[in-house]
């Protein structure tokens, strides 16, 4: 519809016009290192009609807030519409260092819509705020769907169903995030292995480090050196 924007993920889409209309279509990878642009041509690929049936993906971002804001697939285009119009003049003209100001308004672009999103959710997360709160200030509990919804005043069924609306996730994987999370902090603090498992409840050192290296992609100590080194600490 005129004036808004849609948000597509990884899934397959087909774009149609049904009037004369200008668009622009921004594709993006999140954690991309490079600024350099590239055409998004190279990544197009066919799929089977069918698949244009499914789901778009569920994205949620960390807004650092003690909480998860999940991806609307549409939204008013009013907030970035500016950023959108330059990156497009920055694109065709390619002044010198127009790589890093394509970044620089992507970025502003992204940051205003999530500024606006968080904006109209806020009323919203309210509803299972203290659900929210317990998962993140005691990730070392063994919460339950039942518990975490008796503390919002919900059935658990409709509460697990208001918290994925809502975070993008499902109350569990909030969990499990908190939890190497909190891991991450007492890494670089220097608590001991032992220690931090038993702290998080895990069963066994063993648990907590494949665990976590599944999560991070780092044992706890290949974590705890490069944030060491990061910060200028000493492990």
């Amino acid at each position: 519809m005129s004036g808004e924007a849609a948000y597509y993920g990884g899934a397959p889409h087909l774009l149609t016009l049904i009037e004369e209309t200008e668009y622009y279509s921004l594709h993006f990878h999140w954690n991309r290192p490079s600024p350099i642009p590239e055409h998004p041509a190279h990544g197009i690929r066919y799929v089977p009609e069918h698949t244009f049936d499914l789901p778009a993906d569920t994205d949620s971002i960390d807004l650092h807030l003690s909480h998860r804001l999940a991806v609307p697939s549409r939204f008013p285009l009013a907030a970035i519409a500016p950023s959108l119009e330059r990156i497009v003049k920055e694109y065709k003209q390619e002044k010198p260092g127009y790589p890093a100001m394509l970044r620089a308004l992507l970025m502003e672009g992204l940051t205003l819509w999530l500024r606006q999103t968080a904006q109209s959710a806020g009323e919203q997360s309210t509803k299972i705020g203290p659900a929210v709160q317990a998962l993140s200030d005691h990730p070392q509990h063994p919460w339950s769907v039942p518990q975490l919804a008796a503390l919002c005043g919900y059935h658990p069924i409709y509460f697990s169903k208001l918290f994925r609306e809502e975070m993008g996730i499902a109350p569990k994987t909030f969990l499990i995030q908190e939890k190497i999370k909190k891991a991450k902090q007492l890494l670089l603090e220097g608590m001991k292995l032992e220690t931090i498992a038993e702290q998080l409840q895990y069963g066994s050192l063993h648990y907590f480090s494949h665990h976590f290296k599944k999560e991070t992609g780092l044992t706890p100590t290949q974590f705890r050196l490069q944030g060491g080194e990061a910060t200028g600490q000493k492990s």
